[in-house]
């Protein structure tokens, strides 16, 4: 084909003289494509091609391989169309019988081989996705020849004027091709999970250093149930405990659970739920008997249930009702008329014995024969003959630190708070309020002293409102003026007599006839009641009240004069 042919496929032409409408036909046929296939042979042969077969397959360049120009003009023809022009016709061949819809078979046989055996033949190439349908003219450029269109249905006159390949030079197909290389894919390579890098274990991280932070978990799991371990066999067979008498006090009905908790509060043991896991395992659990024993804190967890287990040789019992308010020196004289334990033995073991830590006694001062009173709680006993001193004064102060609950406790403090409040309403200044605060033995002074006046339950709470009226506003009520107190300040603790001048005269402290204030201590041991009526004082705004014989009641009044109009009807 001559250079005018040439130029006159030019896209630029084409676009401006396409061809007529009516030199198309509507279906070319074989024979027009038989014309293009030996058109095809004349253009392998005028180069020389080597066959399809004989042609080393050429790596696919990179999708960002750089364009056509940049070969050398240098390079040989022949090394041009030994691969890419004669692939590219035969991809032109194929474009043509799609374009005019020759089916495989209507493919000459000799030029079917040349396409199969042809490396990038389209039928040998790794499918790609699939190209968008042409439309009515579509522009096909390759990379040997001048860009053409190819009409859709033209008439086999046209298809012999317009559509031939014509060959160019190097150089000319550099200058004169306007679209890029089409670049060769390659198959798609799937993609799994990259390969682990040598040396790296989970998640990536080093094995030196994975392995370390193994070992480091291992040796810290070790420890830490080692020391579990310890510290359990430890509690169970009383390493490093002192050698120290506790008196604890089992009662009827107590389970496994109430004895544990029991003997923790008492410090004989730590771990109360492994104490009850080895006392029913070992069964001696059911074995325990209600009573109350002086335990040593080195015992191990056998030697406290087996000595709780005991039955001792002496099962000679003795009950004592201890009446309420009765005061320490009848409490000791009424246990040792029943054969329990001497006066001596008490008074001294009160005064000087070592007795378990009770909240109540902290700070209470000891040395004396009486320090006790108040918190001898009065109730119904069961003591061994010839008893222990320590046991015995124990089992009293059990039954008041199970008695006196949290709850009285918590309104113990809301009593100080309204004593506080009663000594500001009389004019008291804060700094002296804070350091006259109502203690707890305070309290029970209190209330032992409502329990030597009261004549019913009833009227308790009428007589702690008197002595927190006096207490709060001393300037106008210095002194209590309680009888009571005055017997026990003589050393009447056994019966009592009409009371002299001497007597009310007496200078002991604990006379309130002569001292101002409360007494140091309790002046006997209260009941219930009297604990509830000094915690719920009633809002009376009484100040005196004075006995009535007959009618077995007191008469309180608010002022002096009414309180003498009641001596005088009483008599």
């Amino acid at each position: 084909m001559d250079n005018e042919n040439k130029k006159d496929l030019l896209p630029e032409d084409i676009t401006e003289n396409p061809i007529p409408e009516e030199t198309v036909a509507d279906t070319p046929d074989k024979d027009q494509l038989q014309e293009a296939m030996e058109a095809l042979e004349a253009f392998s042969a005028h180069y020389d091609a080597p066959a399809a077969e004989d042609t080393p397959a050429e790596e696919a360049p990179a999708e960002d391989a750089p364009p056509e120009e940049n070969i050398p003009e240098e390079a040989p023809a022949s090394t041009l169309t030994e691969d890419s022009e004669f692939q590219d016709a035969l991809k032109a061949l194929q474009n043509l019988s799609t374009m005019f819809g020759a089916s495989a078979t209507d493919i000459p046989p000799e030029i079917a081989a040349e396409i199969d055996a042809a490396p990038n033949s389209p039928t040998n190439e790794v499918p790609t996705e699939e190209a968008p349908a042409p439309e009515e003219s579509q522009m096909y450029v390759s990379e040997d020849t001048v860009p053409f269109t190819a009409p859709v249905a033209a008439t086999a006159d046209e298809m012999g004027k317009t559509q031939k390949f014509t060959p160019v030079s190097g150089n000319e197909k550099t200058k004169k091709s306007t679209g890029p290389r089409k670049s060769r894919r390659k198959a798609p390579v799937r993609k799994g999970r990259p390969a682990p890098k040598k040396g790296y274990g989970l998640f990536g991280i080093p094995h030196v250093i994975s392995t370390g932070i193994w070992l480091a978990i291992i040796v810290t799991i070790g420890i830490s149930l080692g020391r579990i371990l310890w510290v359990c066999a430890a509690d169970l067979l009383a390493f490093g405990k002192p050698d120290k008498i506790i008196t604890v006090t089992i009662e009827e009905g107590d389970t496994t659970e109430d004895i544990a908790a029991k003997l923790e509060e008492a410090g004989l043991i730590r771990y109360p739920k492994l104490f009850i896991f080895f006392a029913d395992l070992t069964g001696k659990a059911e074995k325990v008997i209600p009573d109350t024993y002086n335990l040593n804190a080195m015992y191990d967890y056998n030697a406290l249930l087996k000595m709780m287990s005991y039955k001792p040789m002496n099962t000679d019992v003795v009950e004592i009702m201890i009446p309420e308010g009765s005061n320490c020196a009848q409490i000791f004289k009424m246990l040792e008329e029943k054969g329990v334990c001497s006066v001596e033995d008490l008074e001294e073991w009160a005064a000087n014995g070592e007795l378990k830590d009770y909240w109540f006694l902290e700070g209470l001062p000891r040395g004396t024969k009486y320090c006790l009173e108040g918190y001898l709680y009065p109730d119904t006993y069961k003591f061994y003959k010839d008893a222990d001193p320590q046991y015995v004064l124990q089992k009293f102060l059990n039954a008041f630190e199970n008695r006196f609950t949290d709850k009285m406790y918590n309104d113990f403090l809301a009593m100080q708070k309204r004593y506080a409040k009663m000594l500001k309403s009389n004019g008291y200044s804060q700094s002296w309020i804070a350091s006259h605060e109502l203690t707890f033995h305070q309290l029970i002074t209190v209330a032992s002293i409502v329990e030597e006046e009261k004549a019913t339950s009833a009227e308790g709470y009428d007589i702690a409102a008197v002595f927190y009226n006096r207490l709060t506003k001393a300037s106008h009520y210095p002194r209590l003026d309680s009888d009571a107190t005055v017997y026990y300040a003589i050393g009447a603790y056994f019966e009592r007599k009409p009371l002299t001048q001497e007597d009310l005269n007496n200078p002991s402290p604990y006379n309130t006839r002569k001292s101002n204030g409360l007494p140091p201590g309790p002046i006997s041991n209260p009941g219930s009641y009297s604990l509830y009526a000094a915690l719920y004082p009633s809002e009376a705004k009484y100040y005196y009240f004075i006995f009535d014989k007959t009618a077995g009641v007191h008469r309180f009044s608010k002022t002096l004069a009414e309180h003498n109009k009641w001596a005088e009807l009483i008599g």
